[in-house]
């Protein structure tokens, strides 16, 4: 009865490590993760904190979802282990969203045209930037790199427009 309830307990209370519930390592395209309600409710906590119309007027969640639900890209499995996918709205394959996990943190990344502004708002600029989403304050240098090369590659300039999310 005492193993009973043990178990019981870890899954009632799952152990806060556990806050991932999909396997990106699973999954073969973006459109996977959009279509997965695990990754759904992961995107929905992640992106609680921030607000912005990057790519239209909705909650940030659900531009992320959008942007890597248009066009999928394949998840790949990096040299360095890490997971990342790729994925453009449908009809505005130039806005774009990554997300990269390392197992332990993930990033969001968002191209978009409309980019924080030294005033502290979003405002449009031809050009585009990468936006980074980080899950805790202090980023991940090895997945910000990730991003940032990931941005290069679908920026028409060299991209030292990164910006962290507002």
């Amino acid at each position: 009865m005492k193993k009973f309830c043990i178990i019981l307990s870890f899954l009632i209370f799952p152990v806060s490590g556990w806050a991932k519930s999909f396997d990106i390592s699973l999954l073969e395209l973006s459109s996977d993760l959009v279509q997965s309600e695990d990754f759904r409710s992961y995107t929905s906590n992640y992106f609680s904190v921030y607000k912005g119309a990057y790519f239209f007027d909705a909650p940030v969640h659900e531009q992320a979802l959008v942007g890597l639900g248009g066009p999928p890209g394949r998840v790949k499995k990096m040299e360095s282990g890490d997971y990342f996918v790729s994925g453009c709205r449908a009809h505005s394959c130039k806005e774009k969203v990554a997300y990269v996990a390392d197992g332990e943190e993930s990033l969001f990344g968002f191209i978009s045209y409309f980019c924080p502004s030294s005033e502290g708002k979003l405002k449009y600029t031809e050009i585009g930037c990468l936006i980074i989403f980080p899950e805790v304050e202090t980023l991940n240098e090895k997945l910000k790199r990730s991003l940032k090369s990931w941005a290069k590659s679908h920026l028409n300039h060299e991209s030292n427009y990164v910006a962290k999310a507002m």
